[in-house]
């Protein structure tokens, strides 16, 4: 029984050092994901930034190279657990990983089912052609690390067009 509670009291005084000092409150993951970047990477990375990791950092790999990082660490790579698959996005799939919700959400997770898996059916939802050009605008050509995240102020802008949404 003593040691049981000399490990609770151990834990407690971790938390409670951490609350004071504020020491690693957040540990802030730097996820790889291809470049160039497609429009399906750039929502699941805002949505990682978003809803699970507000410090995360997003680092540009060359396509067809393989990084030298945990998968758990990568975006729509082939090992990635948010990654495109036959039935889902990348997109769709952070958001199940993650829990999000919302009608932006869903209106971005048909965006990127249309842009990722249905291309040709882009003229029957002009909002899908409209947000990937302003995406793909906002990235320009940057290739380094931090040029992804210059994309997310254009999908909270989308987000915040929405009625009802925060």
């Amino acid at each position: 029984m003593v040691k049981k509670m000399d490990g609770v009291v151990c834990k407690m005084k971790k938390i409670l050092f951490i609350f004071l000092t504020g020491a690693v409150l957040i540990h802030a993951q730097t996820y790889y994901a291809y470049f160039p970047y497609e429009t399906d990477t750039v929502l699941t990375a805002w949505l990682i930034r978003k809803y699970k990791d507000p410090e995360a950092k997003f680092i540009p790999v060359k396509r067809g190279t393989s990084p030298a990082v945990s998968a758990e660490c990568q975006i729509n790579t082939s090992v990635s657990p948010y990654r495109r698959s036959a039935r889902f996005t990348a997109f769709q799939t952070a958001v199940k990983k993650v829990g999000a919700t919302g009608e932006c959400i869903r209106r971005l997770e048909r965006i990127s089912r249309i842009v990722e898996m249905a291309p040709w059916r882009k003229q029957e939802f002009p909002e899908a052609s409209t947000l990937q050009l302003k995406i793909h605008e906002a990235l320009k050509d940057g290739h380094t690390a931090g040029s992804m995240e210059a994309a997310f102020p254009v999908i909270e802008k989308f987000c915040a067009s929405i009625k009802g949404e925060p």
